[in-house]
């Protein structure tokens, strides 16, 4: 039962680590991300993580800020 428990807990981490990372790949490569969905315009909200991507007025490059559980953790956005 206890190991039943362990191998479920984690494959769902293991999931959720492999959706997580193919959205921030697409995200680095300027792509919207793929398991996530539009709440507002250039916000995209996924399971526990979410990212806002804005186009530099400037360069035209995609910029963007990456939430994980509600906080803000990385972002490459420029002055």
């Amino acid at each position: 039962m206890k190991k039943k428990a362990i191998i479920i807990i984690l494959s769902t981490l293991t999931a959720w680590l492999s959706v997580f990372v193919v959205d921030y790949v697409r995200v680095l490569s300027e792509q919207s991300p793929i398991f996530c969905i539009e709440t507002q315009e250039c916000h995209y909200t996924g399971l526990g993580y979410a990212f806002d991507q804005y186009p530099h007025p400037i360069t035209g490059k995609t910029e963007f800020v990456m939430y994980l559980f509600g906080k803000m953790a990385w972002n490459n956005v420029t002055n």
